[in-house]
């Protein structure tokens, strides 16, 4: 399984994400995508996320956001509710309490627009590249008959590691 991983690295590798992006890819229906991410005590960090998520260069009637909170108490519920009030694409699932990131990405899938062919996690700390979305959905459709995950490396601006 890891080497298939690898060979699949190394052939997105040769292709370059750049490649794989259709100049006439706007006329041809992309599919639906939910993109998924618990939230505990995100502060500012996850309204940023929201913000990269809006500027996504993906139809936006062809994608949904579900935050699922952890039951947080610094906020950031409150401030996602009040600066992204009126965004359609975004369901916020409230939890009482923490019942930890597996557990609330298990409740966003469950909660899922039935049209979604494809989910997207994330963590509350991520901002998203404009194209990344795209250029993730492009290659798994162009590889779909391989029958491998995919991903995209994602990079945390307040993590010391980075």
């Amino acid at each position: 399984a890891i080497g298939d991983a690898l060979s699949l690295f190394d052939k997105l590798k040769k292709e370059g994400l750049k490649n794989l992006t259709n100049k006439k890819q706007e006329k041809i229906e992309m599919p639906f995508v939910s993109i998924i991410f618990p939230n505990l005590n995100g502060g500012e960090k996850v309204v940023q996320c929201l913000n990269s998520i809006k500027k996504l260069d993906y139809p936006k009637n062809q994608y949904e956001i579900i935050m699922v909170d952890n039951g947080s108490s610094d906020g950031s519920l409150e401030m996602v509710e009040k600066v992204f009030n009126k965004y359609k694409s975004l369901k916020i699932i409230k939890l009482p309490k923490n019942i930890g990131a597996p557990g609330a990405y298990n409740i966003g899938i469950k909660e899922m627009n039935k049209k979604s062919k494809y989910f997207f996690k994330l963590d509350n700390d991520i901002m998203l590249d404009k194209n990344s979305l795209k250029e993730l959905v492009n290659f798994i459709e162009k590889h779909r008959s391989e029958e491998r995950r995919v991903g995209k490396e994602c990079r945390s601006r307040w993590s010391p590691y980075h």
